[in-house]
């Protein structure tokens, strides 16, 4: 989840901006993060089979002008307007683990599934919208649309949650690619595929600051398959309309406090 980590990044550019009152010549708000996590999704969509894989975590980034993690991709900020910033991304999908199957029956640990595109982030308040649209790349065929709404609390003894809604969806290829309507490929008529929403769920991050470089973090995010997806062939012959992904990662801070 690409705001998980948002609270250590907080931290980080509170203790450069620190920094800077001692030493003006100190890199500014550059943060480091190394680790491994361990994470689980269906083999593919909408099987009741969950794969589990152990991956190594590494995190870089500046302030919040760029942000590049071997988990999630890499985003670069063009523009600040305040409450409004986005840019390019290079999207890597979660749920598309080594050793599972997206829809489309490919094998993501040997063709990755990813997309670039542009993402625009906007501040609300106690809450932050997001928006990222990514054409397809590798595996993964046409334009995926996904959108967040989420808000970030700070509880005492270091511990941090951030939760919120997403919805994710798509054009017609990227629908019939990842959700398994390619009948038409194989001569059996219409792919039943149309453009639109296809999963609605609830994400929820927990982060607890063991000290001032060690950081253990659990993540859920549970998807709802709707519409054309939660008829597709993929979920019908999983029995199962669910697309939960569930993890827990352990993080060190190696830039300076």
């Amino acid at each position: 989840m690409r705001h998980a980590a948002s609270a250590s990044k907080a931290e980080a550019e509170a203790a450069a901006r620190a920094g800077d009152d001692d030493d003006d010549t100190a890199p500014e708000g550059w943060t480091l993060e190394a680790g491994f996590g361990s994470f689980a999704a269906p083999r593919r969509t909408g099987s009741r089979r969950y794969a589990p894989t152990l991956v190594p975590l590494l995190e870089r980034g500046c302030d919040d002008v760029l942000e590049a993690s071997t988990r999630e991709g890499v985003t670069y900020r063009v523009f600040d307007d305040g409450w409004l910033k986005g840019g390019p991304l290079l999207d890597i999908d979660e749920k598309n683990r080594p050793g599972t199957r997206a829809g489309n029956g490919l094998r993501a640990g040997r063709y990755g599934n990813a997309g670039e595109g542009a993402f625009g982030k906007a501040d609300l308040g106690p809450a932050t919208a997001r928006l990222e649209l990514s054409e397809g790349i590798l595996a993964r065929r046409g334009l995926k649309a996904e959108a967040t709404l989420s808000r970030d609390l700070t509880l005492a003894a270091g511990l941090s949650l951030d939760y919120g809604l997403k919805l994710q969806g798509g054009d017609r290829l990227y629908t019939a690619t990842t959700y398994g309507l390619l009948r038409a490929r194989r001569g059996l008529g219409d792919t039943g595929a149309v453009p639109g929403l296809t999963g609605v769920g609830p994400t929820l991050s927990v982060r607890q600051a063991l000290t001032e470089t060690q950081s253990p973090t659990g993540t859920i995010e549970a998807t709802r398959l709707v519409g054309a997806a939660a008829q597709s062939g993929a979920s019908r012959h999983g029995s199962s309309r669910n697309d939960t992904l569930v993890g827990l990662s352990w993080q060190t801070r190696l830039s300076p406090p």
